[in-house]
């Protein structure tokens, strides 16, 4: 396109895409930039005035409408409040499912994490049983004041733990502990009543109970894989039986660590009569008497 100038006008000599060649005045496009749409034109010459009546006066009402011609025409505008709210609950949906996530997965680590010291228990048990002629530790006395007997004093050695009896967290329900300690369940927020402190309960009646126990040899024990040893406490004392079982932790349940040293976890319905309130012995995989 080229350009010169008639009676102080500047008029452009352009041409269009089929090669046909033609001439307008500056006057018809406000914006030089804009020449160039004339290009789809370029009419016979005794057409082009009123054509180029026609153009200048559709650029101007433009102009008006849009205050400009480099002004995006489309507005505007923000969020409405049903999108905003819309938006929110989507929002409030998805922390809901990552929370709900993130607790499952976080139940589900402690369980394992509780089962794992309740198979370090049942490793020291039987590491005693191979140190000891056969015989299972005695029990203790329930209230956890056995010095020179009970699972609580001939067990920790095996683990590397020191005596039951010298820890603060014992008789003080202030002082710091240790959750990665095999004494603690990470899902039982119990702590000292003043007199002890026990998360992990033995079935008394392997043994006869308290400082009345009389230990009995390990191959004596009628299917020990069935046996139940150490299992969740919802009480305080280091020994007792079914009634002592947890019944609302790790998912509504329990879990529970038997003779041959494994570790299962157990619904609360399985193990628990609810409409009685009291433990359930008919459980023919959960053994409790010899």
């Amino acid at each position: 396109m080229s350009r010169f100038a008639i009676d102080g006008k500047m008029v452009y000599n352009i041409s269009n895409c089929r090669g046909e060649r033609g001439f307008v005045s500056s006057e018809v496009f406000p914006d030089r930039d804009h020449a160039a749409f004339f290009d789809a034109f370029a009419p016979p010459f005794p057409f082009r005035h009123a054509i180029t009546v026609f153009i200048r006066r559709s650029f101007c009402r433009r102009k008006r409408e849009t205050g400009g011609f480099r002004r995006n025409n489309m507005k505007k505008r923000g969020f409405t409040l049903i999108e905003l709210l819309v938006v929110i609950a989507i929002i409030g949906i998805l922390a809901a499912m990552i929370l709900s996530a993130i607790s499952k997965a976080k139940q589900k680590s402690h369980r394992i994490v509780c089962m794992g010291k309740l198979r370090q228990w049942g490793m020291a048990t039987l590491l005693y049983v191979g140190d000891n002629d056969d015989y299972l530790p005695p029990d203790g006395s329930p209230n956890g004041t056995s010095i020179n007997g009970g699972w609580y004093v001939d067990l920790p050695p095996y683990l590397s733990l020191d005596p039951y009896r010298e820890m603060p967290w014992r008789t003080n329900a202030s002082a710091p502990i240790n959750l990665s300690l095999p004494w603690f369940c990470p899902s039982n927020p119990r702590r000292s009543n003043g007199n002890n402190l026990f998360h992990y309960c033995l079935n008394e009646y392997v043994n006869k109970t308290g400082d009345e126990n009389a230990p009995i040899r390990y191959t004596t024990v009628r299917r020990p894989s069935r046996m139940v040893w150490l299992f969740d406490s919802k009480n305080l004392p280091a020994v007792g039986y079914w009634n002592f079982i947890h019944t609302n932790i790790h998912g509504a349940g329990a879990n529970i660590l038997f003779l041959d040293g494994h570790v299962a976890r157990y619904n609360a319905t399985e193990y628990w009569d609810f409409s009685q309130k009291k433990g359930r012995t008919n459980n023919p995989s959960l053994l409790w008497m010899q």
